[in-house]
């Protein structure tokens, strides 16, 4: 049966649209672009701004607050047996002299002196050489002196006393891992000469014990100041 349309012509559109064949073309539909390998999205359509890079959860590489500062490098510590033989060697580099020159300057005072005893049996020293005197004082002094270079402005600057050269150690900066310098190398021998003067002793005692049970192998000094002792060249 036929419709009342030639089956080779497309039917009439609404809205009085001429046919096939009579010149006049349809008006488009919306247009829709098509990406390979993209969803579907219609055009006009923007889709939301998306972050550079995606977000990833880093822990904080910053300093806790209130947290101690640790040191810097990887060399480690220096013994406690080392720390303990360096010592010894200081203090014996700095005591053969002043028993020296202390030695010497007693000698010379007293060489040539005699007692004279009163009647009520006083005993008086005659003929002391004042020279002498003054030599044996000088002893302590050069020991004194000869400690501060050392031990201070030597160990300060450099990292290592004579005694800490010999046995391979260097005292540093905990925080930065560099030697402190001669202001903070002063400081740190004089607390270990307080410690030693005060107490009798029982106080250096302590402080020199202390590396035995210390995380860091620090003594009280050493705390105080921020300092830490490794093996070094």
């Amino acid at each position: 049966m036929s419709n009342g349309y030639d089956p080779y012509v497309p039917p009439p559109e609404h809205g009085g649209a001429q046919g096939y064949g009579s010149g006049a073309q349809s008006q488009p539909g919306p247009q829709y672009q098509q990406y390979q390998g993209q969803p579907y999205r219609p055009q006009g359509y923007q889709s939301a701004p998306q972050p550079s890079q995606p977000y990833q959860n880093q822990p904080y590489q910053g300093q806790q607050y209130g947290a101690p500062a640790r040191r810097v490098g990887s060399a480690p510590y220096g013994s406690w047996g080392s720390r303990v033989g360096a010592y010894l060697i200081d203090s014996l580099l700095s005591a053969v002299p002043m028993i020296v020159i202390s030695g010497l300057g007693l000698w010379l005072a007293f060489k040539d002196s005699y007692s004279v005893e009163d009647i009520n049996g006083n005993s008086t020293l005659h003929n002391v050489s004042g020279g002498g005197v003054a030599l044996a004082l000088l002893g302590p002094l050069v020991a004194l002196l000869f400690n501060l270079w050392n031990r201070a402005i030597r160990q300060g600057r450099t990292g290592q006393s004579l005694g800490k050269k010999m046995l391979h150690l260097k005292v540093v900066d905990e925080r930065t891992g560099q030697p402190t310098g001669a202001g903070v190398g002063f400081g740190r021998y004089l607390l270990e000469a307080v410690a030693g003067g005060i107490s009798g002793g029982l106080l250096l005692i302590v402080d020199l014990l202390w590396p035995l049970w210390d995380d860091t192998k620090q003594t009280l000094h050493d705390k105080i100041v921020h300092t830490i002792v490794v093996r070094g060249d």
